[in-house]
């Protein structure tokens, strides 16, 4: 079919409406030869673009609107040849492909169903999608001026590409880890409470909806298979996520200085603001997801596309690392083309949150194991990129010489690690005055604390500066007092 097809391309090639065949004739030798019965015009010629597209020749249709409609003198009086004519005559097929797409998405994720009987499945929707989006843009391109109908297909196809980049690589996860519990499956608790597929529903037309925010999530009825390789249920994961918040609370010993575990915020709050700031129109993150086919939904069905797919993918990665999915960000940073310093940033999010735990002995040892393992991470990666918060953390899990060394990496591009020329706040200051004196680096904490407050304007120099000479007072005070008793 696709030789053939290649064969009657060649044979009525595109060039012959430059030479002056009219676009009915063009259309009808296509037709005859194709097979495709005679109706109206534009019914004959979204045919032609169908068999095309069903061929994986999607490239024909981008030269078709490069050669053809975006010559402005190739036109006719005649209606119906204008609008094949014309951008949006493939425009309006590319409109309604997409909704059939759509639908074929919308079946995967809604069913959870594997790709065992259609193994190449998930691969030909990621196809389709890719093609799709080039023709939509060279559609933009042959407009010569911005649309929103354009704009919002675009938009479509570019999470439409994402969501199904995404499913190729969990249904390649699941191929390496045969017999494992699946990644690519709906839970008994999703089906019954999920919630709809905001604008991938195939009941909605074309453009981004605005969901509602929430970041708590609800309780939810216990249900047979395990949600997570880490957690028996949904509830179970969702009370987890409630004791993390406590123990945050109970692992800042520096109460006066709330701004280094603010109401028991947790690292992965930093990935999903993070993610609502850049992403126009998502407003739904329900953590935990009930499985890894809801969180796809919830990420990637809504929301940017281009500005936004870094923060989604951050997001995934923390919910398959606290799932139990998987264990390391090389796997995830080789699958999407990622730096491996970027992704395993992103991996001490989640390490570091499990990183403190005042529940069972085991307990205890697996967030030894995660500071253990953010320590080694942080120490290898940390660039002036890092957020301070991991800073901040480290001093509150007792490894100051580790947040030492992250916060000179941070300060690698500022003179050695001038605190006014990183832009240090009196907070921070605080923070960076206890990790020094916490390695025992009195008269480099005095010099930072002196460079910091020298390039102070007035009156905040006085005020920052007998802040921090009283907590150096504070720091001499305690140290002595073991020695007078």
């Amino acid at each position: 079919m696709a030789l053939h097809l290649q064969q009657v391309l060649v044979d009525v090639p595109i060039a012959n409406l430059k030479a002056g065949e009219s676009a009915r004739t063009f259309v009808h030798n296509l037709s005859s030869r194709l097979g495709i019965p005679s109706t109206d015009l534009q019914q004959q010629f979204h045919e032609i673009l169908c068999q095309v597209f069903a061929s994986a020749l999607g490239f024909w249709i981008c030269d078709y609107v490069a050669v053809v409609c975006a010559d402005g003198s190739i036109s006719s009086s005649d209606p119906e040849e204008h609008t094949i004519l014309q951008p949006a005559g493939v425009l309006a097929w590319c409109q309604s492909t997409t909704q059939e797409l759509q639908h074929k998405v919308v079946a995967v994720v809604k069913s959870g169903a594997t790709t065992a009987a259609q193994p190449d499945h998930i691969i030909e929707l990621g196809r389709a999608s890719k093609t799709l989006l080039a023709i939509a843009e060279a559609v933009r391109s042959a407009m010569g001026s911005s649309s929103a109908a354009v704009d919002d297909l675009i938009h479509t196809l570019q999470l439409l590409q994402q969501t199904t980049q995404v499913l190729q690589w969990l249904e390649q996860q699941q191929q390496q880890r045969p017999g494992q519990q699946p990644l690519i499956a709906r839970s008994v608790s999703s089906r019954s409470t999920s919630g709809g597929l905001g604008f991938l529903n195939p009941n909605t037309p074309i453009s981004p909806l605005n969901p509602v925010i929430t970041n708590v999530t609800t309780p939810i009825e216990p249900f047979g298979p395990r949600t997570a390789p880490s957690y028996v249920s949904l509830p179970a994961w969702q009370q987890n996520l409630t004791q993390l918040r406590k123990d945050t609370m109970m692992a800042n010993p520096d109460r006066s200085n709330p701004r280094s575990n603010p109401q028991g915020r947790l690292f992965l709050d930093d990935l999903v603001d993070r993610l609502l700031a850049v992403s126009e129109g998502q407003r739904v993150v329900d953590y935990p997801y009930p499985d890894v086919l809801g969180c796809v939904e919830g990420l990637f069905l809504s929301g940017s596309s281009s500005r936004a797919w870094r923060a989604k993918l951050a997001v995934l990665l923390y919910y398959l690392l606290d799932g139990g999915w998987i264990t390391s960000a090389a796997p995830f940073a080789q699958g999407f083309q990622l730096p491996l310093t970027l992704v395993q940033q992103w991996q001490c999010h989640y390490l570091m949150d499990h990183a403190s735990s005042s529940s069972s002995d085991s307990a205890a040892a697996g967030s030894s194991s995660n500071l253990d393992e953010a320590c080694k991470l942080l120490g290898a990666i940390a660039s002036p990129a890092t957020p301070f918060r991991f800073v901040e953390a480290l001093l509150s899990a007792g490894r100051p010489a580790t947040a030492l060394a992250v916060q000179r990496a941070r300060c690698a591009t500022s003179g050695g690690g001038s605190a006014a020329a990183a832009g240090v706040s009196l907070s921070e200051a605080h923070v960076l005055l206890k990790v020094q004196l916490g390695c025992g680096l009195l008269p480099e904490a005095f010099s930072k604390l002196r460079r910091h407050c020298s390039q102070l304007p007035q009156p905040e120099r006085d005020r920052q500066l007998k802040a921090l000479i009283q907590q150096l007072a504070d720091w001499a005070a305690a140290a002595d007092k073991p020695q007078q008793q």
